[in-house]
């Protein structure tokens, strides 16, 4: 597990994605992601293949916001945790039959009257919570024994049983600002590592509780190629004279003669990889970059220099650069080939723009509450189905339907209505004749409207009346009325203002 102060993901984004992948993380708890309501664009790029976040965005306001990245095979669904004004706050269930919850805290800086009493309300609310983690970025110098402030914050903490882990800085300041609380929980190997994302350390550790199953891996064979393996294999070859002259076993021999060499300069490696492949656009150059940003790490940590922190952190900016460049490359690729299928390019848009659909949510007790309106609902939609279908039955067997009316109806889709009226309109216009369409929109109560009785009532009413061989097409509450004309009859535009001014008083 791990938690962070983000300060944005938007510009962060496949860094963190590195960091998740690099570091196996199971939970990646965020502070400060600086989400806007119903933009998810950052914390999809974040979010490996195989993992699912919850988010919770600050209500108003700019900056702020959680959110939990997981592996999508551990089951996660926020609960109820109350509404705070001094701190934000995000709660999460994990498991089923033996859950524990995790809660995510980014208290910002500023006065400290209401958030000892409201935090110690949302305790109270926990105390049914058998098993507890709660972590996030308080804005407390809890390392200072002279703060009054943090001192009554640690007696809150002990008085609701929770254990501190995190000691030495955590912020590029100092201070001791983000924090690992857990109750009945332990917590072990807890180090902040500066990761060179934001100002803020991130905070590693693990939490000891039942595991569920891994998600799905498969084995690969692959050898490591370098920029010396081709010299070693040239220096290293020396084909056997043979005097056979059969080509099969000239070729056997040559191919047994390269593969014993390889084997011994670059032997073949056999690995544990996901199943699938999380990031398809990463490509060589994009691993090449990450070596080099491994490489200046190294650097940096062993000789503490600040120009090799400068490098670091320039690499890290290209590194992040590079990757939502090759990712927007892959996916436009991808859009492009789809021009042609519809459902893969809708499919495509929505994994890009939309979270992935939740895991199996878990319902709290007061969803109990809801059960009326959600029973009536239901029964409602299925009513509207079954009426939907005796109806459809009926007007198919005694052959009621309009010849031209599309819409909830087999075969006549939206397709139909634009092509029938495109092709009479196009055809009259290769004929010379002018073309007027009317587009009316009647709203939902058309729906029961009797479409002959409609055009009837207008022919009483002398609306179409006015026209000779006026074409019409239904599809739903949306009717096209559309005449032509040669262009010396331009009178007939008169009779269609008479004919607009007949319909907008019959409506």
């Amino acid at each position: 597990m791990a938690l962070l102060n983000t300060r944005s993901v938007n510009n962060k984004s496949f860094l963190l994605n590195d960091l998740i992948l690099s570091k196996n993380l199971d939970f990646l708890f965020l502070t400060e992601v600086w989400q806007q309501t119903s933009d998810y664009s950052g914390l999809i790029e974040l979010c490996p293949s195989g993992y699912s976040f919850l988010s919770q965005p600050r209500g108003s306001g700019r900056g702020g916001g959680l959110a939990v990245v997981f592996r999508d095979h551990l089951p996660c669904s926020s609960t109820t945790s109350g509404h705070f004004a001094s701190f934000e706050l995000q709660l999460i269930k994990v498991g089923r039959k033996d859950p524990f919850y995790c809660a995510v805290v980014y208290r910002p800086p500023g006065p400290n009257s209401s958030f000892l009493q409201e935090f110690s309300d949302f305790l109270s609310s926990t105390v049914k919570l058998s098993r507890l983690v709660i972590v996030g970025d308080f804005n407390i110098h809890v390392d200072d024994p002279s703060d009054h402030f943090a001192m009554n914050f640690s007696s809150l903490m002990d008085s609701f049983s929770f254990t501190q882990h995190v000691s030495g800085p955590t912020h590029t300041r100092g201070h001791t600002l983000d924090l690992v609380f857990t109750l009945s929980l332990n917590a072990d190997s807890v180090c902040p590592e500066d990761v060179y994302i934001s100002d803020h350390h991130c905070i590693f550790f693990n939490l000891s509780v039942s595991a569920s199953p891994p998600p799905a891996r498969r084995m690969v064979s692959s050898r490591f190629l370098n920029e010396s393996t081709a010299s070693n294999f040239s220096a290293a070859f020396d084909p056997p004279c043979s005097s056979d002259n059969d080509p099969d076993s000239l070729t056997s021999q040559f191919n047994e003669h390269c593969l014993s060499i390889l084997d011994n300069i670059c032997p073949v490696r056999t690995r544990s990889v996901p199943a699938v492949n999380p990031t398809p656009w990463f490509n060589d150059s994009l691993r090449s970059l990450k070596r080099q940003c491994r490489k200046i790490e190294r650097l940096w940590k062993k000789t503490h220099l600040h120009v090799h922190l400068l490098h670091l952190k320039d690499l890290l900016t290209s590194f992040n650069s590079a990757v939502r460049d090759a990712r927007v490359s892959y996916f436009s690729n991808l859009v492009s080939q789809s021009k042609g299928n519809p459902k893969v390019l809708f499919n495509t848009i929505s994994s890009i723009v939309s979270p992935a659909s939740p895991t199996a949510s878990i319902h709290s007790v007061a969803d109990c509450e809801n059960f009326l309106s959600f029973f009536v609902d239901k029964v409602n939609k299925i009513l509207e189905k079954v009426v939907a279908k005796q109806l459809t039955a009926a007007l198919d067997e005694h052959n009621i339907y309009d010849s031209f009316q599309s819409g909830f109806r087999r075969a006549h889709s939206t397709e139909t209505a634009l092509l029938r009226v495109s092709n009479d309109l196009l055809t009259h216009s290769d004929a010379g004749d002018c073309s007027v369409l009317v587009l009316l929109d009647l709203t939902a109560a058309f729906d029961t409207v009797d479409h002959h009785l409609l055009l009837e009532r207008l022919r009483d009413w002398h609306i179409l009346s006015s026209f000779k061989g006026i074409s019409y097409h239904l599809y739903a509450d949306d009717i096209q009325l559309y005449i032509s004309f040669k262009p010396h009859e331009m009178s007939k535009l008169q009779l269609l203002h008479t004919c607009l001014d007949s319909i907008k008083t019959w409506m």
